[in-house]
C-alpha cells in the first residue's frame, strides 16, 4: 500500500513539474503584454486556489446541526456518531 501511495505522489509531482514547464515555455513565446496578462491570470488562479473555505471536521457540532436540523436532540445521545455518520443521507433524512 505504501508503495502505491509513493508512486502516486511521484506521478503527481511529475505532473505538476511538467505543467509548470509547459506554462513557462508558453510564456517565453509571448510578447511582453500578453506575458504580463498571463502572469496576472496565473497569480489570480493561485490566489483563488489558496483562499478556499475551511473544511469542517466530519463530527463537528456544525456538521451535526446541518445533518440533523429538525431533531431537538443530537443523534449522539441514542446512536454513536460514528455509526450515525456512516448511514447514508437518504436513510437519515
Amino acid at each position: 500500500m505504501e508503495d502505491i501511495d509513493e508512486k502516486r505522489r511521484k506521478e503527481f509531482k511529475n505532473y505538476e513539474l511538467e505543467k509548470e514547464h509547459l506554462r513557462r515555455k508558453e510564456l517565453e513565446q509571448m510578447d511582453e503584454v500578453k506575458r504580463a496578462e498571463a502572469e496576472k491570470k496565473h497569480d489570480e488562479q493561485k490566489k483563488k486556489h489558496a483562499d478556499h473555505p475551511k473544511l469542517h471536521h466530519p463530527v463537528s457540532q456544525l456538521v451535526r446541526q446541518w445533518r440533523w436540523p429538525s431533531q431537538t436532540t443530537s443523534p449522539g445521545e441514542s446512536v454513536s456518531e460514528t455509526v450515525a455518520l456512516a448511514v447514508p443521507n437518504c436513510i437519515t433524512r
